[in-house]
């Protein structure tokens, strides 16, 4: 990247169109790379490297990308552009993204105070903080169902997460919750089942969740 930044400087564009050219493929555009690489430069305050260096990346569907790019445009003293980029990472169903930098913290909280009711942010939150901050890592997931009362992997997560307490009862009627928003899942149909037994919940309760989802779990 400092090489692009050398022949763009030189004013030699085609050098450094050619250099571009060849740090993508070298980082495959992988959204995860490109943020590792953004880090650096937030982290000794180059917010302006920084952004150049996530809109390289294929950020159109990444929503973490995007809450970084809003955070990056909000400590640049853009606010407009920031605000474009926090409504754009509500848009995308982060479901399979893991956060775990601390910086993803700091943008993702940033976010937070531009918009509180923002469920995406609450989301990703919760999956940054989970392992070292179980307990609030729960409140920002209830957070999310709050302001999104259809986030189905919420549910599961706040029942996965209530579970590992030993509330048992409780976790069952988040799963049930998740269950009925995405009722092909069968991961879902298996930890409530799970959930179920450890709670003591009656046979036929649980004989009933198997036969109303007969055609995913055969």
């Amino acid at each position: 990247h400092e090489r692009i930044k050398l022949r763009t400087l030189l004013g030699e564009k085609e050098h450094a169109k050619q250099e571009r050219h060849r740090f993508r493929q070298m980082v495959q555009g992988e959204p995860e790379t490109f943020l590792e690489l953004a880090c650096c430069y937030e982290n000794v305050g180059l917010w302006s490297d920084a952004i150049e260096v996530l809109t390289q990346s294929d950020a159109e569907q990444h929503a973490v990308t995007q809450y970084h790019l809003g955070y990056a445009h909000a400590q640049n003293g853009k606010t407009k552009r920031a605000k474009r980029h926090y409504k754009k990472a509500t848009t995308i169903r982060a479901d399979y993204e893991f956060p775990y930098r601390p910086e993803t913290l700091d943008a993702l909280l940033r976010a937070l105070e531009h918009s509180p009711t923002d469920a995406q942010a609450h989301m990703l939150l919760g999956h940054l903080l989970y392992d070292h901050q179980p307990k609030r890592a729960i409140r920002h997931w209830q957070a999310t169902i709050k302001h999104d009362p259809k986030y189905a992997l919420a549910y599961r997560n706040l029942g996965f997460a209530l579970g590992k307490q030993g509330d048992f009862a409780q976790a069952a009627t988040y799963y049930e919750k998740a269950l009925q928003l995405n009722p092909t899942n069968a991961r879902l149909i298996t930890e409530l089942d799970i959930t179920l037994e450890k709670s003591n919940a009656p046979l036929e309760k649980r004989l009933a969740l198997m036969h109303a989802h007969k055609e995913v779990v055969i």
